[in-house]
């Protein structure tokens, strides 16, 4: 009875062992998590929670896509791209030579709900202090009637971030994502209207990665700071 239960242990670490080396020699697709790094950051991403991994679909063998899971690299992202749900557009950093893995693509969670009225206020805030003087709407004296400064200090110069703009699609294309947020600045007087006069639309024909640019409209005397996403691409 006994010899018999050793014969089976053998067994079975012989056939572990035979699955090992399938598994870590073959070439086959897995995920992996790595490290993520997000640039071109906007005010309104600072306030989101902050991602460190982001899940990676990987081809190569088992052993290579092993070393790159403990390895220093990590993925390097557009902090837009990375909200907005973009796939495709990502950067692979200190990925060691001797690895023969290739990424895919990577897999960001979908787009981030829109911001809580409180956060959007502190984005507001946050761009007010950090804005310099000029921007706050600070009016100098030199040279200028008396009147005009007075106008002028009741109607500074601020930021807003508006919400769920609805992109505007040619060929009834079915786009993801179908909303986008954007940061403008101008005169509060001017800003209170919005959004009316602002639309959102998108390139006629796709980039090589088959990602359609976002553009946006805005009233004159209006400026946009930032939108997001950049990027959109067309869904089934």
């Amino acid at each position: 009875m006994k010899h018999n239960l050793g014969l089976k242990i053998l067994a079975l670490a012989i056939a572990l062992i035979i699955w090992l080396q399938i598994i870590l020699m073959d070439e086959h697709q897995s995920k992996v998590n790595l490290e993520l790094r997000l640039v071109q950051s906007s005010t309104a991403d600072t306030l989101r929670p902050q991602p460190k991994k982001i899940l990676c679909q990987v081809q190569g063998k088992g052993l290579d896509i092993l070393k790159l899971y403990f390895s220093h690299a990590y993925v390097e992202m557009s902090a837009a791209d990375y909200w907005s749900g973009n796939d495709k557009n990502f950067r692979i950093v200190n990925i060691p030579e001797k690895i023969k893995v290739n990424v895919i693509n990577v897999i960001p969670p979908p787009p981030y709900e829109n911001l809580k009225a409180e956060d959007l206020a502190k984005v507001t805030n946050k761009e007010s202090e950090e804005s310099p003087p000029d921007e706050k709407g600070k009016i100098t004296t030199e040279n200028t009637p008396k009147e005009t400064n007075i106008i002028d200090s009741q109607d500074p110069i601020t930021t807003r971030i508006l919400t769920d703009l609805p992109i505007s699609a040619p060929r009834n294309l079915n786009i993801f994502p179908p909303k986008a947020t954007l940061k403008v600045q101008g005169k509060a007087s001017l800003l209170t209207h919005l959004p009316q006069g602002i639309s959102i639309t998108i390139s006629s024909t796709p980039d090589n990665e088959g990602y359609y640019t976002v553009f946006a409209s805005v009233p004159e005397n209006v400026t946009i700071l930032d939108i997001t996403p950049q990027k959109v691409r067309v869904i089934k």
